[in-house]
């Protein structure tokens, strides 16, 4: 890749896998045992299918995702990575911890808190979602790599200081 290329690329940069398991954290417990029962067939050879999936509370998105509504678990995304670049990403070094994928993994984490205690909502991404990362970004920039280090521990306490910040 050219120089050029790579200055074209965003600044922010984690693996798809990272993020295939921050969104499946909003769907489901187990995405193995889902894709399983799914993928069953009835007698005909018709797979099932997600109607065989049960709702889980605890998956803010998994509702949307048994119902087949892909457009609003997309707006869900977008809303939530174009909060997180506009708040966060444009204004810090690229090497900050929030542009790093247990960065990522901690918005995630928090953003399902969020969905759990305000609900899956236009008002929910659009305004409350936003407010609280800028309430987050006003006390805490994540720019100290030895209290938020590229790690499980690093993920935690960042998260647990999200949730302080915002007082969820």
């Amino acid at each position: 890749m050219s120089k050029k290329d790579k200055e074209s690329l965003p600044p922010w940069r984690f693996s798809t896998s990272s993020i295939v398991e921050a969104i499946l954290s909003l769907i489901s417990k187990n995405p193995k045992q889902d894709r399983y029962l799914m993928n069953t067939k009835k007698s005909d050879k018709e797979i099932i299918g997600r109607k065989v999936l049960v709702d889980d509370i605890d998956y803010p998105l998994r509702k949307l995702y048994i119902a087949e509504n892909d457009l609003a678990i997309f707006d869900v995304l977008k809303f939530t990575l174009d909060a997180i670049d506009k708040i966060f990403w444009v204004k810090v070094d690229d090497d900050n911890f929030i542009k790093k994928t247990v960065g990522i993994a901690s918005v995630f984490k928090f953003l399902k808190s969020v969905l759990l205690k305000d609900g899956v909502s236009l008002d929910t991404m659009k305004n409350k979602f936003p407010q609280y990362l800028k309430k987050i970004k006003e006390n805490e920039d994540f720019s100290d790599s030895e209290e938020f280090p590229s790690s499980t521990k690093g993920l935690t306490k960042a998260y647990k200081k999200m949730m302080e910040l915002t007082g969820l």
